[in-house]
């Protein structure tokens, strides 16, 4: 099951005709069940990123340039209890042996953004609409595994376990962001 809790865009005055300075607060939380060989694993997502960004209007248009610095909370728990055997780090693994699997993926705490977007007025200028796609740079994520058994080589092969996770979802250092906003002049 999936489910969004909030998504928030806070804006702060314009400060300069040719730059806006904002303050962003999002969030997204995702609870997925994957079944992994056999194995219900729990996923829960929470990230909540905030940061601060700075729009640039090269021309007279509605045209920016977005770059910022946010805190990165892009991370997922990871938790399950086989009930059959398990593959770990190369090693088949009884349910007993193993316990509860636990872990987390997590990333960079802090994370440079550059994007592009527009802004157009309605209602004689006192409401502002914009779209803008950009990425974060969030590193190579770090992948924390632990389990409750008590198994000879086990904490080696979750450590094993932990750099090949971590190698086949190196590419995911670039974050896409897609943000839609909306402004009110008072």
């Amino acid at each position: 099951m999936q489910r969004a809790v909030f998504a928030l865009v806070l804006l702060v005055p314009t400060m300069a005709q040719a730059q806006d300075y904002d303050g962003v607060l999002t969030g997204l939380m995702v609870r997925p069940e994957h079944p992994v060989d056999g194995t219900r694993m729990e996923a829960e997502s929470d990230p909540k990123p905030m940061g601060a960004l700075v729009d640039w209007y090269p021309g007279l248009g509605g045209f920016r340039l977005s770059g910022g610095l946010r805190v990165n909370n892009n991370s997922v728990d990871l938790g399950a209890n086989p009930t059959q055997p398990v593959n770990v780090g190369g090693t088949t693994y009884t349910p007993t042996q193993v316990g509860r699997l636990s872990g987390s993926v997590g990333f960079n705490r802090f994370a440079p953004y550059l994007g592009i977007g527009w802004q157009g007025a309605m209602m004689g200028g006192r409401m502002l609409i914009g779209l803008d796609f950009g990425a974060l740079y969030q590193g190579k994520p770090d992948v924390q595994l632990t389990a409750t058994g008590v198994s000879p080589g086990l904490a080696d092969d979750l450590a094993r376990e932990s750099n090949a996770i971590a190698d086949k979802y190196s590419g995911f250092k670039l974050s896409p962001v897609i943000s839609l906003s909306f402004t009110y002049r008072f």
